[in-house]
């Protein structure tokens, strides 16, 4: 195969950074996540008539399984990837895709990048990632190097398909924690964290709502709403916050009125 003989060809170094890179296949495998055409014109921003056109003319590669065209994930890197460089990534080696993570938790994801082949023959160490992703040393910041195909919910976790908190708790069957994480996508997560960190609660309706689309794609209704404050007041609880929690209430019971009552909390 034309990726393995690419692979072979590269430094010692950087065939140990790519680790089994050699060994999984080229970009067509079948043993790779797939997306109905649907999730991929969402994730592209795109109309569903767009992507099948896209698909005809070969700018995205897809699979006919039965009566439907799946998209593997592999096939929207390289599209997500062509479509804002002019040297294209080749077509037999498989994509890559660089994480950020946050120090202070493993499970949230601060940035991400797609990369090709063009990139890929230039990392042999954690330093010349983190050069190419511009994170500094000592923030706090570590990165990490995968094959494309080889990540599953790679689209839901980078943040490019949003799950509602409803389908999250459809899915689950409860909205869980876990290590003391809300349980979310990373990408999502870390907005989420972002989010959870403000004073939320004071805000007025139009902004949280214009919030919760920017968070998970969607208008919200009133029940997409009281998840999200039941998720953001969770969130508080689980980091032990319970000065922050106490305001929470309070704010919950007298709204703008909270300075009125703090200045007369003592009084009969």
């Amino acid at each position: 195969m034309k990726h393995l003989e690419w692979f072979n060809s590269l430094d010692p170094e950087v065939q140990a950074m790519l680790e089994d890179w050699g060994e999984i296949g080229g970009p067509q495998t079948e043993s790779q996540e797939h997306y109905l055409v649907e999730d991929v014109a969402k994730a592209l921003r795109l109309s569903p008539i767009t992507v099948r056109e896209y698909t005809r003319e070969g700018k995205i590669f897809a699979r006919k399984l039965g009566r439907k065209w799946l998209i593997p994930v592999d096939a929207v890197a390289r599209y997500i990837y062509n479509a804002s460089h002019e040297q294209k990534a080749d077509d037999h080696i498989p994509m890559g895709v660089v994480f950020v993570w946050s120090d202070r938790d493993g499970s949230i994801l601060a940035d991400y990048r797609f990369v090709s082949d063009k990139e890929l023959v230039n990392f042999s160490s954690q330093a010349d990632l983190k050069r190419f992703m511009g994170v500094k040393e000592g923030t706090g910041f570590w990165c990490e190097l995968f094959p494309v195909l080889a990540c599953e919910n790679l689209l839901e976790d980078v943040g490019l398909l949003s799950p509602t908190l409803n389908e999250i708790k459809q899915k689950r069957g409860k909205l869980r924690l876990s290590d003391k994480i809300f349980e979310l996508p990373p990408k999502m997560r870390f907005s989420f964290q972002q989010l959870a960190s403000k004073d939320w609660f004071k805000m007025p309706i139009p902004l949280i709502e214009q919030e919760y689309k920017t968070l998970f794609g969607k208008d919200p209704d009133i029940n997409d709403l009281r998840l999200l404050r039941m998720a953001l007041v969770t969130a508080t609880i689980i980091n032990g916050d319970e000065k922050r929690l106490e305001e929470i209430e309070k704010w919950f019971l007298f709204g703008p009125l909270l300075e009125d009552f703090n200045e007369h909390s003592g009084d009969s």
